[in-house]
């Protein structure tokens, strides 16, 4: 009787798994793959934000204040390029890997 039960139990979360997905998402792969190919992509936005922290951290420095610089830090957006770059690796998919890697050294100049 317990076996019937937890094959029940364990049918209908599969079920309910394959009908929504975990937490809401029903294709990972996808999801990921769009994260990474709009953190390959170049735009003024993305250089804008970094100019606003760059901005933001001298003015930590020469105020020789670490709040800020700490708030430069939370809103530099280096985390989409980094994410690119190994979603990328990971996929095999060259075009996005190379758009990470560029974005990524382009901001650091």
């Amino acid at each position: 009787m317990q076996e019937i039960g937890r094959y029940l139990k364990n049918t209908h979360w599969r079920a309910a798994a394959r009908r929504f997905g975990v937490w809401g998402v029903s294709d990972y792969y996808t999801l990921l793959e769009q994260m990474a190919g709009e953190g390959a992509q170049l735009n003024s936005g993305y250089f804008l934000v970094i100019l606003a922290a760059a901005l933001l951290a001298t003015a930590g420095l020469l105020l020789d204040n670490a709040s800020i610089i700490i708030g430069a830090m939370c809103i530099a957006p280096f985390l989409a390029p980094s994410r690119a770059v190994c979603i990328g690796g990971l996929y095999r998919n060259s075009k996005v890997f190379r758009g990470g890697l560029f974005n990524r050294s382009s901001a650091c100049l």
